[in-house]
């Protein structure tokens, strides 16, 4: 299903014919079929949530890379983007040699979800009752936009879509008070992971 979002209308390609539904930019929570998550934003995805957790981020040259290797422009190790990282205790590494590669991913990655986080952001103003697979929807695109924007910060802080639909994600939550604070502190750790790299972003 791929929307595409109009003014008034919002039509939907299911099933190679295009239906609409009225309303500006509404999404059908129960047609919404996210795409398949990036293998590289899954393996840095993992590394930062399991322990320990990160406490500073390095671009550097892995040893992964050999010298006659790194000459060819073109080389691509076959164990991309497994070899790209690598997390020693607290400590995170990224293959300077990958950039390019993860920087093209993880754009990939999340200009192919904004269209449902924007769809979901008219949507939860306009409606007046929740449902439960709706909010089962909301919450795996709020936790695909948070991890596709933190592997894009990570390398491009300077990205303001990004930053941009990672407040408007964590504004939209629906969360009690119990779990504010969680969710703070999450983010709080990831600004100070970004900033042992980036100090100016």
């Amino acid at each position: 299903m791929t929307p595409f979002f109009t003014t008034h209308l919002t039509y939907y390609h299911i099933n190679g014919k295009f239906q609409s539904t009225v309303g500006r930019n509404k999404i059908l929570m129960q047609a919404v079929q996210l795409p398949p998550q990036s293998k590289a934003v899954e393996v840095l995805t993992h590394l930062c949530r399991s322990d320990p957790l990160p406490i500073e981020l390095n671009i550097t040259i892995l040893n992964s890379y050999h010298q006659d290797e790194e000459e060819n422009d073109d080389y691509k190790p076959s164990s991309y983007p497994r070899d790209a990282f690598i997390k020693d205790g607290p400590y995170l590494g990224i293959n300077a040699n990958d950039l390019p590669f993860l920087a093209r991913d993880f754009k990939k990655e999340f200009f192919s979800l904004r269209p449902f986080l924007l769809g979901k952001d008219d949507s939860t103003e306009n409606a007046k009752d929740s449902h439960d697979g709706e909010s089962n929807v909301n919450d795996s695109i709020d936790e695909r936009i948070m991890d596709s924007t933190a592997c894009l910060l990570l390398l491009c802080p300077d990205n303001s879509s990004a930053w941009a639909d990672r407040r408007r994600s964590i504004l939209l939550k629906e969360i009690d008070d119990n779990l504010i604070a969680l969710c703070l502190g999450r983010e709080f750790h990831f600004l100070n992971l970004l900033f042992t790299q980036h100090s100016k972003a």
